[in-house]
């Protein structure tokens, strides 16, 4: 696949999440950013699935400092069928 059709479907992904994300009223803007900090990580894995994680890391890259937020959350985006 060329640098062309990765980011469109990038953008495409993008896209339709924050669609899904403006109509999903469960969501806060915790698991909005930590959704976000996970597909960050993701990208700069080439989307290999699964990728590995450090929680430490994505809690920076998120800006959730609690750890309870953190696991609540990532708990409700796969019970939500956003990951798995």
């Amino acid at each position: 696949m060329n640098k062309n059709n990765s980011s469109v479907n990038y953008i495409k992904h993008l896209t339709e999440a924050f669609t899904q994300f403006t109509d999903d009223k469960r969501l806060t803007p915790p698991h909005i950013s930590l959704y976000m900090a996970l597909f960050q990580m993701g990208n700069i894995n080439r989307f290999q699935n699964p990728i590995s994680i450090i929680r430490s890391e994505i809690m920076q890259i998120s800006k959730i400092s609690n750890k309870s937020t953190y696991h609540r959350c990532i708990s409700q985006l796969n019970q939500f069928g956003y990951i798995k």
